[in-house]
């Protein structure tokens, strides 16, 4: 296997507002640690349970648009 975890953000939608917390909703691979990084208090790690994710993440202070970032390692090492 050397193909990467496909993964995507269902919830929010793009460009929607927030104010500290935010719940995250996608796709992942299987079961396993997903890592969420970005405008966020700290790092935070979910759980991928049957290819999908439900998290709620809190937002770093201050106004203005917050990116997040979403990692998965397969079993495999992509």
């Amino acid at each position: 296997d050397t193909i990467a975890p496909i993964l995507n953000f269902t919830q929010p939608t793009a460009g929607s507002s927030h104010s500290t917390t935010v719940n995250v909703q996608g796709g992942c691979e299987g079961n396993g640690s997903l890592n969420f990084t970005g405008h966020l208090i700290a790092p935070t790690t979910g759980t991928c349970v049957n290819g999908s994710f439900n998290e709620t993440l809190t937002l770093s202070s201050g106004e203005g648009s917050k990116t997040i970032t979403l990692n998965q390692t397969d079993l495999a090492g992509n």
